[in-house]
């Protein structure tokens, strides 16, 4: 894995578990006092709402209360269930954040330039630098090459473009700001609905692609309403003419689909990109 998209992939996950340590830490004064604990007699379970108030202790007396759960107080079960969980999942979280806080603070990205540049001069005096310390440089002008060839031709319908990715990036549906976004966080470089010519059709994949570490180039499609006929036979079409021309699912044709029945799934999305891009 590339290191700087390392980097990227930490201090988003440290952004998100700060998110989420904040909604549980939310959520966490709404929730009944106490714990939950259970007794077995003669092999039944009974259940206890288990309360503890220190400053309630008297002389020879505990401080703590358990208070018999009936099966009508199934809900309050759960609400204690439910804490036990966030408490665990904050904790988890916790240790998380301040591990992606040291590691951001810590570690440096290997890049030949910047090692070649942090030594003495005495070092850097000869003709040219080392071969390991060019790879990085040729590596990033290739893609930035790639990214900026000018655009033969523009899709239809730009007044379509309503949606936005987190740096910008108009495009036409929210599934597909989630793509981009998920792409510029890892610094995958992609264009989108860049223009692909196939025996004289013109065609504006979704995405194009770039993976970093060996310069291959895959398109992708989200197909975003599978359950509208007419677009179901549009998208066969499509893929149709893009086996025609060799690009093939798995090989260098990433495929996504959406409808009703099977919404947007950011998890298995997450897992493609880093199954086939990173």
């Amino acid at each position: 894995m590339d290191s700087n998209v390392l980097c990227h992939q930490v201090a988003g996950d440290l952004a998100l578990n700060r998110r989420l340590l904040k909604e549980i830490e939310g959520q966490m004064s709404s929730f009944p006092a106490g714990s939950l604990c259970r007794k077995t007699i003669k092999g039944k379970h009974y259940y206890y709402q288990y309360l503890y108030q220190p400053t309630e202790r008297e002389e020879g007396r505990r401080a703590e209360k358990q208070q018999y759960l009936s099966a009508r107080e199934t809900p309050l079960r759960s609400a204690l269930t439910q804490k036990a969980y966030c408490r665990a999942a904050a904790n988890l979280i916790d240790i998380n954040i301040q591990a992606a806080e040291k590691f951001l603070a810590t570690y440096r990205p290997y890049d030949p330039s910047d090692i070649w540049a942090s030594l003495p001069p005495v070092y850097r005096d000869g003709p040219k630098m080392p071969l390991t310390a060019t790879k990085g440089k040729e590596k990033d002008l290739i893609v930035r090459n790639w990214l900026s060839e000018e655009l033969k031709a523009h899709p239809p319908y730009p007044d379509h473009l309503v949606y936005r990715s987190p740096r910008g990036l108009p495009v036409r549906s929210k599934a597909e700001s989630l793509i981009a976004a998920m792409l510029e966080n890892r610094r995958i470089p992609f264009r989108y609905e860049a223009p692909l010519s196939i025996e004289e059709k013109l065609f504006f994949p979704d995405f194009t692609v770039m993976r970093r570490s060996d310069h291959c180039v895959f398109y992708w499609e989200h197909l975003g309403l599978m359950d509208d006929a007419a677009y179901r036979q549009h998208a066969y079409e499509k893929l149709h003419c893009y086996a025609e021309a060799g690009i093939l699912p798995f090989q260098n044709l990433i495929t996504t689909y959406e409808s009703p029945l099977q919404p947007f799934d950011a998890a298995r999305i997450d897992r493609i990109i880093r199954s086939f891009l990173v």
